[in-house]
């Protein structure tokens, strides 16, 4: 699912790439290996391997809020040859004025994001006070809490710049049920859908142990 994401999103050197939720960075290598392919095959290898650090030190980014899962990211970055430093151990739903200021993570800054956000947690506004900054959350309506994934996609949106690219893994309800249209009203009027590509429920789901 990670590599079919990435090659269709098609990231390349010039791109400012960030995963919001980025795990053990997944999405981070696929796009630092398709970047160091076509690198490797259009240029000489010292050129490519020049242009390839400078695309890891400077122009990939993470945000993960497990402590434990950003110090895997790091870890296999630095295993990937670098681009480790741009990982930041924060919540992505929270102000960014409150990340590492080294790192620059800033809303409106990308031109590639990728992500699978958390699906099923609850946001409360008693516990988070952001809430009532978003649209989707309790700016517009009266709303004590609202489910992670949906804020997400109003996150990821406010970090892409202008014509910038998104690829979400999403839950199908967000797009299916009734109750749920006004999330797809708001992502018509900020965004153009290129394509809805439908998973089956087994997708993320633990392997029989028996099979």
């Amino acid at each position: 699912i990670v590599k079919f994401m990435v090659d269709m999103l098609e990231p390349n050197e010039d791109d400012k790439v960030i995963d919001p939720a980025c795990g053990s960075g997944g999405f981070l290598l696929y796009v630092l290996d398709k970047v160091k392919k076509y690198l490797e095959d259009t240029l000489t290898p010292d050129d490519a391997k020049d242009r390839w650090k400078d695309f890891a030190l400077y122009q990939l980014f993470g945000i993960e809020i497990n402590s434990q899962l950003a110090r895997v990211s790091m870890m296999n970055m630095i295993i990937h040859e670098d681009g480790h430093s741009n990982i930041e151990n924060n919540d992505a739903l929270d102000d960014t004025s409150k990340f590492h200021p080294r790192r620059d993570i800033r809303l409106g800054k990308y031109s590639l994001l990728l992500t699978n956000p958390p699906f099923g947690a609850v946001i409360k506004i008693r516990e988070h006070n952001y809430l009532k900054e978003y649209e989707l959350g309790a700016k517009e309506k009266p709303r004590n809490r609202q489910n992670t994934e949906i804020l997400f996609i109003e996150r990821c949106l406010d970090y892409l710049k202008p014509g910038g690219r998104m690829g979400i893994v999403l839950p199908d309800g967000i797009l299916t049920n009734s109750s749920n249209q006004y999330v797809r009203d708001f992502i018509s009027e900020r965004a153009q859908v290129l394509a809805v590509v439908s998973l089956p429920q087994t997708a993320f789901r633990r392997p029989d142990a028996k099979g």
